[in-house]
């Protein structure tokens, strides 16, 4: 899968440039080579360290006390996601490590609840695959902006290769 932007100029910066999808909530588990073993950000990997990392969809949903992104890893080599019986697939980077994350809800959930009782049952479990995504910024508690090697700027072209395998196929 290859998804390519431009850039266009005159444009504020983008948060992220990623391609989410939607797969059975069966699938619960997932491993990853990439930096971990807790969520990191471009700006906030400091303590994070390149590994093989196991981790379960709901322990990579952070229970913030307003519902926001959270889960992401970046440097990601490649992650497999299944389910009880190990069945599922494995994503790879075609050139570049790219960033993702897996939750029990999407980006517009998150988005648009106030609490965590207004998101309600899983009903899928979402993937993000990231070529890059803004960083947190808040170096304080006062929102603090991302600073500038941190920021994506729109006219700055893009680019997000990757493979998906079923997991019997990548072995």
């Amino acid at each position: 899968i290859q998804a390519e932007y431009p850039g266009v100029s005159g444009l504020s910066d983008m948060p992220v440039f990623a391609l989410d999808w939607q797969t059975r909530k069966e699938l619960q588990h997932f491993s990853y080579y990439g930096m971990g073993p807790e969520e990191n950000y471009c700006d906030r990997a400091e303590g994070a360290r390149l590994g093989k990392f196991d981790s379960k969809v709901w322990d990579n949903f952070s229970e913030y006390l307003n519902p926001q992104e959270c889960g992401n890893r970046i440097g990601v080599r490649y992650a497999e996601l299944r389910d009880e019986e190990g069945r599922g697939i494995r994503l790879s980077c075609e050139r570049e490590p790219f960033e993702m994350s897996i939750l029990p809800y999407s980006a517009t959930d998150l988005e648009h609840a106030n609490c965590r009782e207004e998101l309600g049952p899983q009903i899928h479990t979402w993937v993000r695959v990231a070529a890059a995504q803004m960083g947190v910024g808040g170096d304080d508690s006062w929102g603090a902006p991302v600073h500038d090697e941190y920021r994506l700027p729109a006219e700055q072209p893009r680019t997000i290769a990757f493979v998906i395998k079923d997991l019997q196929q990548a072995e």
